[in-house]
C-alpha cells in the first residue's frame, strides 16, 4: 500500500513540475520574443469555478490588437472599450500578458511568481516523500538500493 502512495506522490510531483514549467516557458517566451501592442478590450466575460473552499473567478476578455481578435485570459478585470498595453507572441497570439516589451519574465508574471514557487516547492516535497517511501520499501524487503 505504501508503494501505491509513493507512486501517487511521484505522479503528482510530475504534474506540478510540468504545470510550473509550462507556465514559466510561456512567460519566458513573451519576455524574449513578445511583441508589444495597444489592445482594445472588446468584451469581458467572468467565469467562476466553485471549489470546496470558495470560488475562483477567471477573467476572460476578447481583445483586438494589430489586426488580430483573440479570446484571452487576463489577471484582472478590464472594462470593454479600455485600451491596455499587452505583450503577445506573434506565432501564437492567444498567449498574452499585460505589460510591454523589455519586461522580464518575473515582471510579466506579476503575482504568478509566488504560485510558481509554491508549485515547485510542493512538487519537490512530493518527490522527496515518494523517493523516501520507495527506498524504505526496498530496504524492508532486503534488496539493495
Amino acid at each position: 500500500m505504501a508503494r501505491f502512495y509513493a507512486l501517487l506522490a511521484l505522479a503528482l510531483a510530475g504534474i506540478l513540475f510540468a504545470g510550473a514549467a509550462s507556465e514559466y516557458r510561456k512567460f519566458a517566451a513573451l519576455a524574449a520574443h513578445g511583441k508589444g501592442a495597444l489592445a482594445t478590450v472588446v468584451s469581458y466575460e467572468p467565469t467562476r469555478s466553485r471549489y470546496t473552499k470558495g470560488t475562483t473567478t477567471y477573467h476572460y476578455h476578447v481583445l483586438a490588437f494589430d489586426g488580430i481578435v483573440e479570446h484571452v485570459e487576463l489577471k484582472r478585470v478590464e472594462a470593454p472599450g479600455a485600451r491596455i498595453r499587452i505583450v503577445y507572441l506573434p506565432d501564437d497570439p492567444r498567449i498574452v500578458a499585460l505589460g510591454q516589451p523589455g519586461m522580464s519574465t518575473a515582471e510579466l508574471m506579476g503575482g504568478e511568481v509566488a504560485w510558481l514557487v509554491l508549485f515547485v516547492l510542493a512538487g519537490a516535497g512530493l518527490l522527496l516523500c515518494s523517493v523516501t517511501m520507495l527506498r524504505r520499501g526496498t530496504h524492508r524487503r532486503g534488496r539493495p538500493v
